[in-house]
């Protein structure tokens, strides 16, 4: 954990990929994300959507990016990218009655990073950050504040990991 102070924004899940092919509830996943990230209080922004029909069945790609202003030093930040390829709908027996499923070859990857001194604490006037600023914002990481930022960290990889557990309950195996 040496140098933090020095990184910003700083990587707490990178290119975490969950890969699936099968069963899925494509509504419930793709509602249920957003959802997610809004209870936990974070706004959330689609950053892209494009969905075609191929000869193999639907294709999506959905990308989302949420943020929320954890302390007033400390910015969360999750992104959340849907790969869905070869989607159909099907009818599958369960418990007698006849329900109605997706099957997809799906790849959903989420990354998180942690931002600090978002509201420019550290900063001249004009908003610049010169390397006096710089130097005592890295004390001040490093000394004043280094365990909440480790703990904050620590926070957000929990709710990174969470959310992906989240996204595995649609995913029927």
């Amino acid at each position: 954990r040496m140098g933090k102070e020095k990184k910003n924004p700083i990587g707490v899940i990178g290119g975490q990929i969950i890969r699936h092919k099968g069963f899925l509830d494509f509504n419930g996943l793709i509602k249920g994300i957003p959802r997610w990230l809004a209870q936990h209080g974070y706004d959330v922004f689609q950053k892209g959507h494009s969905q075609k029909q191929t000869g193999s069945g639907g294709y999506l790609e959905a990308n989302w990016e949420a943020t929320r202003e954890a302390t007033d030093y400390v910015m969360f930040k999750i992104k959340v990218d849907i790969w869905l390829r070869d989607l159909n709908d099907v009818a599958v027996e369960r418990n007698g009655k006849t329900v109605k499923m997706n099957r997809g070859n799906i790849e959903i990857t989420f990354n998180s990073e942690m931002s600090k001194d978002y509201n420019k604490i550290f900063s001249n006037k004009e908003g610049e950050v010169t390397e006096f600023n710089k130097f005592i914002r890295e004390i001040y990481e490093k000394h004043i504040i280094k365990s909440k930022l480790s703990a904050m960290e620590d926070k957000l990889l929990l709710e990174t990991q969470t959310l992906m557990e989240y996204a595995r309950t649609f995913l029927h195996r």
